[in-house]
């Protein structure tokens, strides 16, 4: 429910029963910190014995997210340079 676009700006401590989405999990934690939180926020996931997989692989998505957006970020403020090559040969067109 947290994660379908509800708004819980209010609420700062949740209970989350996780899934492999890691996007469902991201939404759900997102819609607490939403227009001014101002409390710390924080997430109790209730998993099984059989369960823990999840959790490894949430925290692998989270590793590879936060890779994804520093190298975005570094690559958005980086200097362009574009280099150009003149293109001199003769185009072959097929006999068809």
């Amino acid at each position: 429910m947290t994660g379908m676009g509800l708004n819980w700006q209010h609420c700062n401590h949740s209970v989350f029963f996780p899934t492999y989405s890691y996007e469902q999990y991201y939404q759900a934690v997102r819609r607490f910190w939403r227009f001014g939180q101002k409390r710390d926020v924080t997430i109790d996931m209730v998993i099984s014995d059989g369960q823990t997989r999840i959790l490894e692989a949430i925290e692998q998505k989270t590793q590879k997210a936060i890779e994804l957006y520093e190298n975005l970020t570094k690559n958005v403020n980086s200097n362009f340079e574009n280099v150009t090559k003149e293109f001199n040969q003769e185009i072959k067109k097929p006999l068809f």
